[in-house]
Formats: structure tokens, sequence, C-alpha cells
């Protein structure tokens, strides 16, 4: 596929208002900027990063593009052609673009990245002991090699750690990715959802992370795609019958691990997800 850059600010993303709209990346991935006639390229804090020529970009630093410009975004490999910086000749320009990779679009992931926290441990000292601690160093030298004072400050060190780590990575407990399990439904009540107990913990983690998005599209097309995207971890199609107005089509693969309740989940996502003035018909395929 080719697109073709026709406006100063070119957008890409997963979300369909982009310019180029890619599955796979952030909903607002990065950016092409015509200045000058020239293009520069910048990542918008992606959660996959963008590179150029195999150096990914610092978020929010445009980066100049030339003719053959190679841009790694997710899965895909952009290749960004320019009549700017090429030779003279004969040929017809070519007009700014950027061409879809070769690569596939892998399915929606089961695992829920996770994020690790922890705290590095001093060294052992000499003589066999712990090292001096963490608030020692906050006194005069001459304390420094006090046993006593080691021991007794390292008191306070024991009870309050835990407690600074805790408030120095305070976000982690308020993102849904990475909270607490028992957080789950506190958050879905944030959004007045009500969360399918047939859900896994990591499907679950999935939707409280996109729900936005999905509120933010509900009622159209890429709306229904996603939630049973994130929802069952199916990739749905979607089509208008023209014979029959107001009903659509939602065509998908029984995946091989399907339960028995599989279709009644499916008919309840696209009930409680479709403009009410429409109807609907699943097409099943095996």
């Amino acid at each position: 596929m080719t697109s073709t850059v026709s406006k100063p600010l070119y957008t890409i993303g997963v979300l369909p208002d982009n310019d180029l709209p890619l599955p796979d990346i952030s909903p607002a991935h990065a950016e092409i900027r015509i200045t000058s006639d020239r293009a520069f390229i910048t990542d918008l804090e992606s959660a996959k990063g963008t590179f150029v020529a195999g150096v990914r970009l610092q978020p929010h630093q445009p980066q100049l593009l030339v003719d053959g410009a190679t841009v790694r975004i997710g899965p895909y490999d952009i290749l960004y052609r320019s009549q700017i910086d090429q030779p003279a000749s004969d040929e017809v320009p070519i007009a700014p673009s950027v061409v879809q990779p070769r690569v596939p679009v892998p399915l929606l992931p089961e695992v829920v990245p996770e994020v690790v926290v922890s705290r590095v441990r001093t060294d052992a000292a000499p003589n066999g002991s712990f090292a001096i601690g963490r608030y020692i160093p906050y006194l005069p030298v001459i304390f420094h090699e006090n046993d006593f004072l080691f021991r007794f400050l390292k008191i306070f060190e024991t009870v309050w750690e835990p407690l600074e780590q805790r408030q120095d990575h305070l976000d982690l407990y308020f993102n849904p990715r990475t909270c607490p399990a028992s957080w789950l439904p506190w958050f879905a009540s944030w959004f007045g959802l009500e969360l399918d107990p047939s859900l896994s913990e990591a499907r679950v983690r999935m939707l409280l992370a996109n729900t936005i998005e999905i509120y933010r599209w509900r009622g159209t097309k890429h709306g229904l795609t996603r939630v049973i995207e994130v929802c069952l971890g199916i990739r749905p199609v979607i089509s208008e019958d023209p014979e029959r107005p107001n009903v659509f089509q939602v065509h998908v693969r029984l995946p091989s691990d399907a339960t028995p309740d599989f279709l009644p989940r499916l008919r309840a996502l696209i009930s409680a997800h479709k403009p009410a003035h429409t109807g609907f018909v699943i097409e099943v395929q095996r």
C-alpha cells in the first residue's frame, strides 16, 4: 500500500482518523511534518517506539527524513520516498509517500506486559555486615563507621523504605496494566463497566486500558471491532448488507479454544456496543 503525504501534518496511529492507520501500534504513534519542503518525523511518546535507520527516536524530537529512509513502527517497515535528494533525471519525480510494509499484522497478544519494580540492595561491607545504609551518608563522615548508629538507623530505614518505594511508584497502582488484581473491579466502576466473570485477568487489564478509546468510538465500526478484539481475542470483519438497511454482518473465525459460551458472549458485546437502531447477523467460520 502507498500513501501520499499531501499536507503539512501527516499522522500515523492505530485510530482510523489518522492519515495512515495501522493496527498494533499506539493511538497517536508518530507524525510527519513538512517544513520548508523537507519532511521531519516525530515520535509521540509511543509505546513501541519509532526507529529511523535502526536508531530509536527520542519522543518529541523531530528527525529529518531523506529519500530512501526506512522507518520502523511496531511490526511495520515504512519506506519514505521523495523527489527531493534524488539526482536529476528525465524520470517522473516521485511524490512524498510512505509505503506500508510487507510484515503481516500479528494477532492480539494474550499476555499483558508486566512491570516489575525492585530496589537494588546495597553491597556487604568488608566486615560481613551490611553497608552503611541510605541514611548515614546524610550525617558527617565521623559517624559513617559507627556500627551502633548504623543498626539504629536501619530500624527506621526498614520501616520507611517500603513506604517510600510505594510513594515513588504510586503511578503503577493507578495503571490498569500494573495495579494489583484486586483493584481491577474498582477501576471498572470508574467507567460503569460490569466485568464479565469469564474474562481472564489479562483480558480485563487490556479492556480497562482501552476503555477510553472504545467509548470514544462506540457505535462505530472501529469501536465495535476494537471491543471484540480486546474481549475475545479475535478480529472480526464487519460489513453492511446493501439489501437490508440498518443491518450489518459480523464475520468471525471460531477460535480453536472457543468455549460453549463464545457465541452468547459475542452477541452480548455486539448488542452493547452497536448503534441502537441497527440489527446484526453473525457469520462464524470454523
